[in-house]
């Protein structure tokens, strides 16, 4: 990240440009099946990948029908990120910090929420991978470590897609800064 100077003159942080990148760009299939694989090993029918950009969340895959129904609704993600590990939190209504959530008392009325935060090298949180279903329910022991290796891979990703987006930029760079483009 890099700190920027806004308008009114107080530094903001910002991603890169590579990270901007992948922020934004529509929902690739890399994605798609980590947040799949994620549900799967987890016995869950829906989960959500949630970029941070400036510490802003938002959606880059979704796995079922409630989690497409969620995920502008960003209370639950976010909670994943006061915790180190994986949190879980079996029965949403039975949850003092969820019970009177907007996706917990009406629809998609959700039930069951772990989520784990997705840090950098430097401990920076990158995005949050998390899973939920409409029924109350807990994780086995591997499960919660099938998670953790899910948000270990995600990490890979960002880092070899902004590594790759670093690269291309210096090659352009270069391209350009050699035939005058």
């Amino acid at each position: 990240m890099k700190e920027r100077q806004s308008s009114s003159g107080d530094l903001t942080r910002s991603f890169l440009p590579a990270q901007q990148d992948i922020a934004y760009t529509l929902h690739q299939r890399d994605f798609d099946d980590i947040a799949q694989l994620t549900a799967q090993i987890c016995g869950t029918s829906n989960s959500l990948i949630t970029l941070l950009d400036n510490n802003m969340p938002s959606t880059k895959s979704v796995y079922g029908t409630a989690a497409e129904k969620i995920k502008k609704d960003f209370s639950l993600p976010i909670l994943s990120l006061q915790q180190s590990g994986v949190l879980v939190i079996p029965d949403t209504l039975a949850s003092d910090l969820l019970k009177n959530n907007q996706s917990v008392i009406a629809a998609p009325f959700i039930r069951f929420y772990a989520g784990l935060a997705v840090l950098s090298e430097s401990g920076e949180p990158l995005a949050i991978i998390s899973v939920l279903d409409l029924a109350p329910a807990a994780l086995s022991e591997e499960q919660v470590f099938g998670i953790g290796m899910m948000a270990k891979q995600l990490q890979l990703l960002l880092s070899a897609k902004e590594n790759y987006n670093n690269n291309k930029t210096e090659t352009t760079t270069v391209f350009d800064e050699k035939f005058r483009i």
